[in-house]
């Protein structure tokens, strides 16, 4: 079932918190099929202000994005998903949306991830596992450094 809103994060404890190039909070999309990596990325990004939608498969994610493209202001995608190869989604979410800000997440290195996908395509590569603070930080420069293109 593929939920239809972002998740309320009010329950998580706010850092300095996490803003898109604009006044609101930062809306963030997930696509991981890693139940472990997901607790922990929710949770870093609700921590940091960010309403997170979520997604274990690139069929989910893309069909989440194309409902809600216009909210969402960054995804952070797995390399390894069900469903179709990264590049495939990342080629049908930017036809959707050139303007997405779009991390790619992978614990393959990033020489490796470069014969089979166009990392010039996403906003950054962060490789697995990573630290929170870096994440957010990574997240926070880059989103403000390049503005969000219309759809």
């Amino acid at each position: 079932m593929v939920p239809n809103s972002f998740e309320s994060c009010s329950i998580f404890p706010c850092c300095q918190g996490l803003k898109a190039c604009g006044e609101s909070y930062a809306k963030a999309l997930l696509i991981e099929d890693d139940p472990i990596v997901v607790g922990y990325l929710k949770y870093v990004l609700a921590s940091a202000g960010c309403s997170v939608l979520c997604s274990c498969s690139a069929n989910e994610g893309l069909e989440l994005f194309s409902e809600n493209s216009s909210a969402i202001d960054f995804i952070i995608m797995d390399y390894q998903l069900p469903g179709m190869h990264a590049a495939r989604l990342l080629a049908k979410i930017r036809d959707i949306s050139n303007g997405v800000h779009i991390f790619l997440a992978s614990g393959y290195a990033e020489d490796f991830i470069k014969n089979d996908f166009p990392l010039e395509q996403v906003t950054a590569f962060i490789q697995k596992p990573f630290q929170a603070d870096l994440l957010i930080d990574l997240i926070a420069s880059e989103c403000k450094r390049t503005t969000k293109r219309a759809h």
